[in-house]
């Protein structure tokens, strides 16, 4: 009989995915989901101590402040260059870009025009409310959870950023013919809407429905899944290893050393002094043979970049010397382009 690891009866916390701007290196091999937002921003019940950071924030867009008690706060609280409405929000929907909120105002009549794009949507929300409207471990892209001022700024500072076009993989394949969530008329098995941690499962009636905008790549469906009509869709290897041969370098070029960074998101590393050259998600689908394959196109060192790593992992280098550096943990790979022999790299110490 089939049996559930332990860790997958519960909704998982733990995702890979982060988003690009589209405008950066492509998703190789993998089919992208895109997200597109513009400035409009929902702050839900700030609390008097917040009022400060929003009117000190300088938001570029435009702003909608809905609180209970409207434009009521404490004498000397500040003023906010937004659109102060009074109601209460009673749910959300949506991602970055398309979020819609259910509200009522304080004659409980519905708010159906809080947002001032012609949507009617909004596309980020930062939600002060001491019971968050979106309790899901993993919060949809664009959704900041902040009850205290410098929470709020910290939401402020992160949202600024996801204005624009972005994107990530699609993680996953269904097949329906496999599922076994309902059959004769009944509801049979929701295993992966018991664990998923973002809440883009949802149940179709005869089938299930994931949310790709949702999703973010856990994992944690597919473990639980016992047909396997639920799969992790990881970047296809003949894709990685065209990508590869573009960015290998050309003999023409001279012989300096060249170094290939690998990475999960597409940041500047502090420590290389440069952007990823390949980003993928989730970066252990870089496997060994595409390690050697880097070596073989003529990349006289690998850097494997994890931004999100846990902090009680140290950095390891398997180089020549042994050597550990960088403030992110990185796995590093490099062989000798001197006469003679190549040297051997160094296993990491386990």
């Amino acid at each position: 009989t089939f049996q559930i690891p332990i860790a997958m009866t519960e909704r998982q916390a733990t995702c890979h995915s982060r988003l690009r701007p589209v405008s950066g290196p492509r998703l190789p091999g993998a089919t992208s989901v895109r997200y597109s937002a513009s400035d409009t921003l929902l702050v839900i019940d700030p609390g008097d101590e917040q009022i400060g950071t929003l009117s000190e924030s300088g938001w570029p867009g435009a702003m909608v402040v809905l609180s209970p008690r409207g434009g009521q706060g404490e004498p000397g609280s500040g003023a906010i260059a937004a659109n102060v409405v009074a109601g209460s929000a009673q749910g959300i929907e949506g991602w970055l870009g398309r979020f819609q909120v259910h509200a009522a105002g304080p004659d409980d009549q519905p708010l159906t025009e809080l947002s001032p794009n012609g949507s009617g949507k909004f596309d980020m929300i930062i939600d002060c409310r001491s019971q968050p409207l979106v309790d899901a471990p993993v919060a949809p892209f664009g959704y900041f959870r902040a009850r205290s001022p410098s929470q709020l700024q910290d939401s402020l500072a992160a949202a600024r950023e996801l204005i624009g076009h972005f994107e990530k993989p699609k993680y996953f394949d269904y097949q329906l013919d496999l599922c076994a969530h309902f059959s004769y008329g009944q509801t049979g098995c929701t295993r992966c809407l018991d664990v998923c941690g973002a809440d883009a499962i949802r149940s179709g009636g005869h089938q299930i429905e994931v949310n790709p905008y949702l999703c973010q790549g856990c994992g944690s469906c597919t473990l639980a899944c016992p047909t396997g009509a639920l799969s992790f869709v990881a970047p296809d290897r003949d894709a990685l290893l065209t990508e590869l041969r573009a960015l290998a370098p050309h003999p023409d070029h001279g012989t300096a050393p060249r170094t290939l960074l690998v990475s999960d998101a597409p940041e500047t590393d502090a420590d290389a002094g440069r952007a990823a050259d390949l980003i993928i998600q989730p970066l252990t689908a870089f496997g060994e043979e595409l390690w050697i394959a880097s070596l073989a196109l003529g990349f006289d060192q690998v850097l494997l970049q994890a931004t999100d790593a846990p902090t009680d992992r140290s950095c390891w280098s398997l180089d020549q010397n042994g050597n550990s550096s960088g403030t992110a943990t990185r796995v590093a790979i490099s062989i000798s382009t001197c006469s003679g022999t190549p040297k051997r790299t160094k296993s990491p110490k386990r």
